[in-house]
């Protein structure tokens, strides 16, 4: 079944820490057996309160500050989803904003803290292995209502060709996790009930088979789980799973000019 990004108990939504720097004494210095069960089964975790308040609200002024160098897909050879389907919008393109390393001390700092943030290195060691990179530069995705989602892609065994993709692949080998190349997918803006978002077909990671002809355009798939995100939650996602966003299907109503917004990172072993 396909599932938005949940935030539900049935899979792992950890705590938030009234203060912050209570939160770094509580930090775990491994990756715990609940976090590598719940890897291991669905093929991604949800991490709540990574980042406070206050840190989210500067992340999102800095975008902000920025969101004139945003550049949309506008045209439809851009837009990852097949014409026509359900993925497809029929509002403005998805827009694509890059660089937030690269805008000073004070815009670029939350960003930056994701790539080595007390509560999410023993995570990225237990999945990828003591020592690690970023294997692409992280970039800014916005949505405003209409714009297009992306068809469902990735998996070890790849959902549109049913090849073998070894710089995705999950493993598990005598009680170690790997995985060639871990995604980091920061919320920064609520995705309510009907607004669209990041979803993930959960278990994917270990599938053996392509996607049916249907399946990858959400054609085939239509009584979609719904599970809504909130702020301040942080995905480490297996690439291997296969996953995809909606389009923004209506605007909230507090956010009537602002986009649904993630940041999306990806690491991978040294």
């Amino acid at each position: 079944m396909l599932e938005n990004a949940t935030d539900s108990s049935s899979f792992n939504d950890l705590p938030v820490m009234a203060d912050q720097e209570q939160r770094k004494k509580e930090y775990p210095i491994e990756m715990t057996e609940d976090e590598r069960y719940l890897f291991d089964l669905n093929g991604f975790l949800i991490i709540r309160g990574v980042l406070s308040e206050e840190e989210v609200e500067e992340a999102n002024r800095a975008i902000d500050r920025h969101s004139d160098e945003m550049v949309e897909r506008s045209d439809d050879e851009l837009r990852n989803a097949k014409v026509g389907s359900r993925f497809f919008g029929k509002g403005p393109g998805r827009m694509d904003l890059g660089r937030c390393l690269e805008w000073g001390e004070t815009d670029s700092k939350v960003f930056k803290s994701i790539l080595a943030h007390p509560r999410l290195v023993p995570i990225y060691h237990g999945i990828l292995g003591k020592g690690y990179r970023m294997d692409h530069l992280p970039m800014v995705l916005a949505q405003n209502m209409g714009s297009e989602g992306f068809q469902l892609h990735g998996g070890t065994v790849d959902c549109t060709s049913g090849e073998y993709n070894p710089h995705l692949a999950y493993h598990y080998h005598h009680g170690t996790i790997r995985s060639a190349l871990l995604g980091c997918n920061v919320i920064l803006r609520d995705h309510n009930a009907g607004d669209g978002g990041f979803c993930i077909v959960p278990g994917s990671h270990k599938s053996n088979l392509k996607m049916p002809k249907g399946m990858v355009d959400g054609e085939k798939v239509r009584r979609d789980k719904k599970i809504y995100i909130r702020i301040m939650k942080l995905f480490v996602i297996n690439q291997a799973a296969v996953m995809s966003s909606h389009g923004r299907k209506r605007k909230a109503k507090d956010l009537r000019t602002k986009p649904d917004i993630f940041l999306a990172s990806h690491l991978s072993h040294i």
